[in-house]
């Protein structure tokens, strides 16, 4: 109970501390790959499901993207939260490599230490993830690779869990393909997040499939100020059905054009301040065509 109410108090200091317009979403950012990339992947993961019986189901992710989750879209969500939250802030800052590393995170200690790195597999490096409906214990193995971050999930209750040799099959197994397919995801990526003009930024979101997407850094942008008339607009849009449009200009602000269409939510901020209304209008078609022209946005 002691250490339950710990991780509470820990886990929402940790909410609020990173709180931003991109994590009151929780939100997931998938990363799109071709579809026989997608299915070699898929059938990797299932084929090591197959084998280790003990092992339930798998969450995929290069750097911060998702590419592939067995879990339902609910437990996903949390999963993908928590590895944002506290996973994604070290696992950036660390030295690209193909040696496995075990993940552990540590929410009882500071910030600075709260991921340990394990280079050996031993019964500490499991964590306890309660997934489902009604909730089901899991433990969970957390597995890094060239920034590649693999979740296996096991039942508790499984007496093969906690076993080395187990660990480090699964690491032989998955080294095997993931160096060939290392490059292919770097190449999507960029894809996604093509070089761009450098004077937008945008945040989207859709509802439906809880797809989100940012190329905000909120560490060094924008200003408080700023946050707070896009954070007032994406509360203004929820009264828009089905869709709506609103663009705001302040003095020596940017530009910031706020959009809904249905379920999908989509904030622009153009560093154009000499433009006029006709001008930002002209470069928001621009971006609809150039940067989300597979998504249905309803004028």
């Amino acid at each position: 109970m002691v250490n339950s109410k710990q991780f509470i108090q820990h886990h929402l200091h940790t909410i609020i501390r990173d709180a931003t317009l991109d994590t009151s979403f929780f939100g997931i950012q998938f990363l799109p790959v071709e579809k026989k990339l997608y299915l070699k992947l898929q059938s990797i993961l299932r084929r090591l499901e197959l084998r280790f019986s003990s092992l339930k189901e798998t969450l995929f992710l290069y750097k911060d993207q998702l590419i592939w989750s067995g879990l339902s879209q609910d437990d996903t969500s949390l999963v993908y939260s928590f590895f944002r939250l506290y996973y994604w802030p070290h696992i950036k800052t660390l030295l690209n490599s193909s040696i496995a590393q075990y993940l552990t995170i540590d929410t009882t200690a500071n910030l600075a230490d709260e991921l340990i790195i394990s280079s050996n597999s031993t019964s500490e490096i499991y964590q306890a993830f309660f997934l489902g409906n009604p909730l089901t214990p899991y433990r969970v193995l957390v597995i890094n690779i060239n920034l590649i971050t693999i979740f296996c999930f096991f039942h508790d209750d499984d007496d093969i869990i906690n076993n080395e040799d187990v660990d480090s099959q699964i690491v032989d197994t998955l080294k095997k393909d993931l160096d060939t397919m290392l490059p292919s995801f770097e190449e999507h990526l960029r894809k996604k997040y093509p070089s761009t003009d450098i004077t937008v930024r945008t945040i989207y979101y859709n509802k439906i499939n809880m797809a989100h997407s940012s190329t905000i850094d909120w560490t060094r942008e924008p200003n408080n100020s700023m946050a707070g008339v896009m954070n007032t607009l994406a509360e203004d849009m929820q009264w828009f059905h089905p869709s709506g449009e609103i663009m705001v200009k302040r003095e020596n602000d940017p530009w910031i054009i706020s959009k809904r269409s249905d379920m999908r939510e989509l904030l622009i901020v153009v560093n154009q301040k000499n433009a006029n209304l006709k001008e930002i209008s002209d470069k928001v078609k621009q971006i609809f065509a150039t940067q989300f022209s597979n998504i249905l946005l309803i004028e």
